[in-house]
């Protein structure tokens, strides 16, 4: 049988979370208006992040 592993997420964990995925939908926002290779200062400025 097996066992299921039930992680709990600390607010550390959350936050990194959102972080990925708004510095994953920046880059598909700056892709998508034209700009294929933004450098990580943009794309933090774009997800709102660093």
């Amino acid at each position: 049988m097996a066992v299921a592993k039930i992680e709990r997420l600390d607010g550390r964990h959350q936050r990194s979370d959102e972080s990925r995925r708004r510095i994953a939908l920046a880059m598909l926002d700056l892709a998508r208006a034209g700009h294929p290779a933004p450098s990580a200062e943009e794309v933090a400025d774009a997800a709102g992040v660093g």
